[in-house]
Parts: structure tokens; C-alpha cells; sequence
């Protein structure tokens, strides 16, 4: 996938190039970015012969977007001309209004909290719709196995939440739901699940739901954002 245009590999040359010059001129180490001074927090260094800069303050003046996927240790450089997809949607299977509002979900990620929606789709193998759920997540809106990554939709729940909302509120209530359980994943393989109780979890978890869907514009007069809340109140004996 081609993540640098030619004019910012132009530009960030001669960034570098007019900062390795300076470099040998004696510290500090100034760095320069299309002919103007830039002073960023952590100055550049010379370590092992070589000159390290600040990614970020070197490709946002030249118009590229700098984002930190921790998920991977991975930093992703887009220009605003390219296209950036770091990773590949779930599968989603299921009716198609099901698969409509699950798409609806992932594409709001992807078009307001783009980290958000990588790190869910990295997490997430399958989105299902569930007419049979698992014992004792008959009245659960979703439930995930962790082993297979496999995120499963309750089929009634879905239909109540269909038939009292619009799709875009279902969308953003499902982008909560999926950062939900994508944070019960996270959560496992970080061995939180051994020195956190049920209760605990689930206020972390919701709260990780709460705040992906509030960076995907949604606000307290959202049904989503107002259920999300009085979920966390419940957790918190509130």
C-alpha cells in the first residue's frame, strides 16, 4: 500500500538533508521543514552517527496526517490524497440490515476515529448475527469468544434496537458495542481478566465503548452515548 506521496518524500529529503547540514554545524541540532525553524517538544538528536527527528513534526508541516496505532507498535504516515486502510474489516455475517449497520459502525470509525477502528478491526475476526445465543447471553445486546475473536449480535436485541432507532444511531450504538468487546480481547491478552472482577470489567469496558463512539460525534442527546452511561452508572452501583 503506498502510504507517501512524491511531494512529501520530496519535501521530507529536503527537510532532512537541510538538518543533517546543520547537524555537522554543532548543537543543538536545529530542524528545518520547507525553509521555516521547527522547534518540537523533543529535539532532534544524533545517535550512532545518525540524525533522529520527531516524525510527526517533520510530516505534519508537509501536510501528512501522523497517527499511533498501539495495537501493533505501528506509526501510519498518510498524505491527504491517499487512501488509508491499516487493516481489513471483519467479516460480517447476518441479514442484510444486519450487515448495513454493522458496516454503517465500522465506516464511522474509519471516517471520525480512524485508531478506534483499526484497533477493532485488527481484534475482531467476525461480526455474527446470533439467533441462538450461547447459555446466559440470552438478554445480552452481544458477547464475545475471545478464543476465536469472534464477536456474536443478539438477534433480539438487534431487532429492538432496529425497530426503536434510526440506522445511524444503530450504527453509532454498535460502534460502542464492538469497541465493547474488542476491549474484553484487549483486556485478556493483557492478563486483566486475573485482577479484575466481572463488575470491573465491564465498567472498563464500557467506558472504552463511550469514548470511541463520543470521538464519532456523539454527544449526550444520543440515545447510544445516554445507554453506554447508565450502563457505566449501573456497573459503578452509581
Amino acid at each position: 500500500m503506498k502510504r507517501f506521496s512524491t511531494s512529501f518524500i520530496v519535501g521530507l529529503l529536503i527537510g532532512l538533508l537541510l538538518l543533517a547540514s546543520a547537524a555537522f554545524a554543532g548543537n543543538p541540532v536545529k530542524l528545518f521543514v520547507n525553509g521555516q525553524e521547527i522547534q518540537p517538544d523533543v529535539p532532534p538528536q544524533i545517535i550512532d552517527g545518525r540524525v533522529m527527528v520527531p516524525a510527526r513534526f517533520v510530516a505534519e508541516p508537509l501536510g501528512a496526517r501522523v497517527e499511533w496505532f498501539g495495537a501493533t507498535s505501528t506509526v501510519y504516515i498518510t498524505t491527504p490524497q491517499e487512501a488509508f486502510t491499516p487493516v481489513e474489516a471483519p467479516q460480517i455475517t447476518g441479514p442484510d440490515n444486519f450487515v448495513k449497520v454493522i458496516q454503517g459502525a465500522l465506516k464511522l470509525g474509519q471516517e471520525k476515529d480512524l485508531l478506534a477502528y483499526a484497533w477493532i478491526a485488527s481484534n475482531l475476526k467476525e461480526i455474527k448475527f446470533e439467533t441462538n445465543p450461547a447459555p446466559g447471553f440470552e438478554t445480552s445486546g452481544a458477547y464475545i469468544n475471545k478464543e476465536t475473536k469472534t464477536c456474536y449480535v443478539v438477534s433480539d436485541h438487534f431487532n429492538d434496537v432496529i425497530s426503536e432507532s434510526s440506522i445511524s444511531e444503530a450504527s453509532l450504538l454498535y460502534l460502542g458495542v464492538l469497541a465493547h468487546e474488542t476491549s474484553h480481547i484487549c483486556l485478556k491478552e493483557a492478563g486483566f481478566e486475573y485482577v479484575l472482577n466481572e463488575d470491573d470489567e465491564e465498567v472498563v469496558c464500557n467506558l472504552a465503548g463511550l469514548r470511541v463512539m463520543e470521538k464519532a460525534g456523539g454527544t449526550n442527546s444520543d440515545k447510544p452515548v445516554w445507554f453506554f452511561k447508565e450502563l457505566i452508572k449501573k456497573d459503578l452501583k452509581l
